[in-house]
C-alpha cells in the first residue's frame, strides 16, 4: 500500500530507524499523517504509518477496493491532523462467489552473487480472498488472508585488527578476554570478531565479512460482513 501512496503528487517516502518506512505528505512531518480503513482510525499513537516493524510493509493490498490519498487541505470530516490522510475501503461480497489466489516468490539462486559472498534470500508471499452471499440481496461476506515468510541477509564488511595485532595489543588478560575472546587474540565469542582470511604476520587490519539472516514471519487476515437493511 505504501507504493500506492508514493505515486501520488506531493507524497515522499522516507525510512526511519524507529518506525520503518514512512511517508511525508505535502511536506509535513511523517508524525502528522492520518490513516483510515473503513472509516476506522488505524494511526499509531505517534501518528506514524501503521506498518509492521518486522517487514516494513502494510499487508492486505488484495483486499482493498478503493484507495484515496489527501495530501493537503482535507475537508473538515477528516480533521485532527495537519498532514495527509490515507483512506482505504475494503472489498465486499456480492450475489455471486468471487475469489483470488496469488503467490510471489524470490530466491537468491535467481540473483547474481554479491561481491562479498552469497547473501541468502528466500521470500515467499502468498494469499487469497473470497466473497459471496450469505443471504441473497441481503447479507454478504468477504474474507482475505495473506502470509509473508522472508529470510534475507545483507553483506557487511569492516576492518578489524588481525591476529598479529590482537596478540600484540595488550598483555592484560581481561582486555584480551573481553575484546578478543581470550589470551592470544584467537578465542571464541570475541567482542571484536576475527577475519575469515588472515595471513599477515604483521600487526594491522584485515577485512571481516558477515551476512546475518533476518527472519520474518507475518500473517494478515480480515473478515468483512455487509447487511442491507431494506424491505
Amino acid at each position: 500500500l505504501q507504493q500506492l501512496q508514493v505515486i501520488q503528487p506531493g507524497v515522499q517516502q522516507t525510512f526511519t530507524s524507529s518506525f520503518g518506512k514512512q511517508v511525508s505528505m505535502g511536506g509535513d512531518r511523517v508524525a502528522n499523517n492520518r490513516f483510515l480503513q473503513e472509516g476506522v482510525d488505524l494511526t499509531w499513537t505517534f501518528r506514524t504509518s501503521p506498518v509492521s516493524l518486522a517487514s516494513n510493509i502494510l499487508m492486505g493490498a488484495d483486499a482493498v477496493k478503493e484507495f484515496k490519498v489527501l495530501t493537503e487541505n482535507p475537508s473538515v470530516e477528516y480533521g485532527e491532523q495537519s498532514g495527509g490522510v490515507t483512506s482505504t475501503t475494503l472489498k465486499s461480497g456480492t450475489n455471486n462467489f468471487h475469489g483470488t489466489l496469488f503467490e510471489y516468490y524470490r530466491n537468491d539462486k535467481f540473483d547474481a552473487d554479491n561481491y562479498f559472498g552469497p547473501t541468502p534470500l528466500h521470500r515467499h508471499q502468498w494469499g487469497g480472498s473470497i466473497g459471496g452471499p450469505i443471504r441473497k440481496d441481503k447479507t454478504f461476506f468477504f474474507t482475505d488472508f495473506e502470509s509473508l515468510h522472508a529470510d534475507s541477509a545483507y553483506a557487511f564488511a569492516s576492518n578489524v585488527p588481525n591476529l598479529a595485532a590482537r596478540t600484540a595489543a595488550t598483555t592484560n588478560s581481561t582486555v584480551q578476554q573481553i575484546f578478543f575472546g581470550g589470551t592470544g587474540g584467537n578465542g571464541s565469542n570475541p567482542l571484536i570478531p576475527k577475519c575469515q582470511v588472515d595471513t599477515s604476520s604483521t600487526p594491522g587490519f584485515c577485512v571481516f565479512t558477515n551476512n546475518p539472516v533476518n527472519q520474518v514471519r507475518e500473517y494478515y487476515g480480515v473478515v468483512k460482513m455487509d447487511h442491507t437493511i431494506s424491505s
